[in-house]
């Protein structure tokens, strides 16, 4: 009985810090609020923009004679776009160039 007791306790604790945990995490961006030359207030928002990916203009050539664009993601790691043959879906492949 004592155990079970304590078994409720301590999953209603791990709840309530996991409940804690999540409310603290809860991150929002903050506006900011600019006035232009004609003193009309606008709010602007504090985010980061983030870089495109860019075509290098350098063709990968595999070894059954597909052609694809390498492409230089935002942190700069180069990748080609491949389709799956068996879903459909384009996905990265990532290439390691000397």
């Amino acid at each position: 009985m004592k155990k079970s007791i304590q078994n409720n306790r301590s999953i209603i604790l791990y709840f309530i810090l996991f409940s804690l945990i999540c409310l603290g995490a809860k991150c929002s961006a903050q506006t900011i609020v600019k006035s232009n030359s004609q003193g009309i207030y606008k709010s602007v928002s504090d985010t980061v923009s983030k870089k495109a990916d860019k075509d290098t203009g350098k063709i990968y050539e595999d070894s059954k004679g597909n052609k694809y664009h390498i492409m230089q993601g935002a942190k700069g790691a180069f990748y080609i776009v491949k389709v799956s043959k068996e879903s459909g879906k384009s996905y990265r492949q990532y290439l390691k160039l000397d």
